[in-house]
């Protein structure tokens, strides 16, 4: 499932990423460029949980996008 985020999203959970980061600033937005942030059950089922994965690009909606590393 592909959501959308608005700034103070990941803020407002109160979580931290288990590898990785959250998306900065100037990665946020409509004019922004393509990044992606997996929950850890995507990335456990889907990715195999793959702790080399930053920095890699998934295809997601037919838009690829890197992972935030």
């Amino acid at each position: 499932m592909l959501r959308a985020s608005r700034p103070p999203f990941f803020g407002v959970m109160g979580t931290q990423p288990l590898i990785g980061r959250y998306l900065a600033a100037e990665e946020q937005g409509p004019q922004a460029p393509p990044v992606a942030v997996l929950s850890y059950e995507f990335w456990r089922n889907r990715m195999g949980g793959d702790p080399q994965i930053l920095g890699k690009t998934i295809a997601i909606d037919r838009l690829r996008a890197p992972l935030s590393a």
